[in-house]
């Protein structure tokens, strides 16, 4: 099975080098790349990654609050040491969004106590209690910075912090989730049953829902995209849009031979080729980047909720992982080759100099 899942893997195909006339476009994990070749001299920030930093400070804080009070009440020795490392990792996170919070003059929130010492031992909260409540910190997190990510507009810098931060999360979160799992303590949901033998770690319900889903979402963006290939004007935003059709293809094909091989049927297939008589000039390339922009949004969030709703099967979270960065690193090439068309609608810059 281990050489079955390699193959469904994605790679990382590296970067293919196109030359249009005297420009230089870059297609990098099947769509828009960086295509700035210049830094701003002055760092801005818009309004919402301003909400953004201040709103995952405060997430921090509350939770190294909980994890310490926590820390006081676990039996379990193997949980502690778990505990001990989520707050190093989110004392690291603290300190680097404080100074980003500084740099850029946004008022900080009050921080919490610097440790706090349980003098009692409450034997009624049960290490299982704590798990769950732990794992429920890192989910709520893994959300809040989703979308940040996703809402971290006019500065790149700062939302590549955010996508760091995601990922590390879902690691942290993965680890939690296999240690429950070996203590009996996590809540899986029913299995998928099917009149067929299955591979020995078989899907829940909800894992065989989203890998359905999944490919099921993926005819659509292909429908979508290959409807507005024919209708692109800009010379870059074509090969983009080529390239996307070539990347939904790999995808749906991987994605589909999974599905067969947990016999989960798959849902109908968009048309091969499509025909339609629509003026091209009715159709504006600024339109159909925000269009497809809004379906890549809308992708991101149906990996996080797939990969927090795959409970049992640890090689489907994998696969899905996979597809996830890569769509977060689509997303955040469209968002610069967007700001870089002027196609793209940022947020009011944060003005930290008024006071």
């Amino acid at each position: 099975m281990q050489g079955q899942l390699q193959q469904y893997i994605l790679r990382d195909k590296g970067k293919n080098e196109l030359q249009i006339g005297q420009s230089r476009s870059y297609l990098e994990m099947g769509f828009f790349s960086d295509v700035f070749t210049k830094k701003n001299t002055m760092e801005v920030i818009d309004v919402q990654s301003t909400f953004n930093l201040w709103n995952v400070l405060v997430s921090r804080y509350q939770s190294v609050e909980n994890l310490q009070m926590f820390k006081g009440l676990v039996h379990d020795k193997e949980l502690i040491v778990i505990i001990n490392s989520l707050l190093d990792y989110f004392a690291k996170q603290i300190e680097s969004i404080e100074k980003e919070a500084e740099k850029f003059k946004i008022k900080l929130p009050g921080r919490p106590p610097s440790e706090i010492k349980v003098t009692a031992q409450v034997n009624e909260v049960t290490d299982r209690f704590i798990y769950n409540r732990i794992l429920e910190t890192l989910v709520n997190q893994i959300l809040s910075l989703a979308r940040a990510v996703r809402t971290t507009l006019t500065n790149d810098r700062i939302r590549g912090i955010f996508h760091e931060f995601l990922t590390k999360h879902f690691q942290q979160y993965g680890v939690l989730h296999k240690y429950g799992k070996l203590k009996g303590w996590d809540n899986v949901n029913p299995s998928f049953k099917t009149n067929n033998p299955q591979e020995s770690e078989a899907l829940s319900v909800s894992e065989a829902f989203n890998l359905w889903h999944h490919i099921s979402m993926r005819y659509q963006q292909l429908e979508l995209t290959m409807f507005f290939q024919s209708y692109t004007h800009d010379p870059d935003f074509k090969i983009g849009m080529l390239k996307a059709v070539d990347t939904l293809k790999e995808q749906i094909g991987m994605l589909e031979k999974i599905a067969l091989n947990y016999k989960v049927p798959l849902p109908e297939r968009p048309p091969a080729s499509l025909i339609s008589n629509v003026d091209p000039e009715a159709i504006e390339d600024r339109f159909m980047y925000q269009q497809i922009l809004l379906g890549v949004d809308g992708m991101l969030d149906k990996h996080y909720g797939a990969i927090l709703e795959t409970l049992k099967n640890d090689k489907i979270r994998e696969v899905i992982m996979q597809l996830l960065k890569h769509e977060i690193d689509i997303h955040d090439s469209m968002i610069k080759y967007g700001k870089l068309k002027g196609w793209l609608n940022l947020p009011p810059i944060y003005n930290q100099n008024l006071v």
